[in-house]
């Protein structure tokens, strides 16, 4: 079994958007440090009524303030986590992450896959296998949350994940690459 997981949403939750002027500034890998959070609306609502949740995946994984600061989620390596607040009925105070630290960590060989790029981008994934080997040559403290390089996922190590279900989020679900389909996100 994996150590590793993503993180998917759980219930129907609405699109949010940036207004224009913070467009290019989140998502991104490149660490900002805003003097106020940064707004998020509610573009494309869903068909049910909603509740906000603990977790957003668009346009950026995104945690409630709750989670990140109980979970500890501020001290990871090559992770900054920019204040944002979601304006959907009230204001929800929200950390989105900034992931710098990017792992090549896909077992070509075992995984399925249809192509890769000459840029190193997979394409067609339908099994991922982990390289265990080039991840243990890598502390575990530098591992623990990071982008998978060629698949462009956010993977999360499992010890972390495990102090955040200890939170008890609302509206995530946390999957083990080992059981990955196409499609799931």
């Amino acid at each position: 079994m994996s150590e590793y997981f993503f993180v998917v949403e759980s219930t129907s939750m609405p699109y949010y958007v940036f207004p224009e002027k913070y467009a290019e500034v989140l998502p991104s890998p490149i660490f900002v440090y805003p003097q106020e959070p940064i707004p998020l609306f509610a573009d494309i609502k869903p068909d049910v009524d909603y509740k906000v949740q603990d977790f957003i995946k668009f346009p950026g994984i995104s945690f409630s303030e709750r989670v990140c600061e109980n979970a500890g989620l501020q001290y990871i390596y090559g992770v900054n986590w920019a204040p944002v607040v979601i304006n959907d009925s009230r204001e929800y105070n929200f950390y989105m992450a900034q992931v710098a630290n990017r792992i090549e960590c896909i077992d070509l060989n075992r995984s399925e896959y249809k192509k890769v790029s000459r840029s190193g981008r997979i394409s067609g994934l339908n099994k991922v296998v982990l390289d265990d080997d080039k991840l243990n040559k890598i502390p575990e403290n530098r591992r623990l949350m990071f982008v998978c390089k060629g698949w462009g996922a956010v993977l999360f190590h499992h010890s972390l994940v495990e102090k955040i279900m200890r939170v008890e989020p609302m509206g995530l679900e946390f999957i083990s690459v080992d059981d990955y389909t196409k499609g799931m996100f």
